[in-house]
């Protein structure tokens, strides 16, 4: 995964209005950045399909979740690295 992206952070993080999903992708892929709440369901498809070389940014809007903890999964080429993330009101 590591020779694929660098710097993947979410940012500010714990967050309540909002927060960002950042990372740079060293070549095209295909993929898909989800959020599932603690209990491992969905609660927002933030992107899928492909992504082109270069640094990528996804706005999270905290207003729409519910305070509590939550997983970021960022899967890239079939290989996925997962954030946990705090939402707080």
């Amino acid at each position: 995964y590591s020779e694929l992206v660098d710097g993947l952070k979410c940012v500010p993080n714990p967050f309540s209005d909002w927060s960002q999903l950042s990372f740079y992708l060293k070549e095209d892929c295909f993929g898909d950045i989800i959020i599932y709440d603690i209990m491992g369901k969905v609660v927002n498809g933030i992107f899928s399909g492909k992504l082109n070389r270069g640094f990528h940014v996804y706005n999270l809007d905290g207003l729409r979740l519910s305070e509590g903890m939550y997983y970021c999964r960022v899967i890239l080429n079939n290989q996925s690295s997962v954030l946990l993330i705090s939402n707080v009101k």
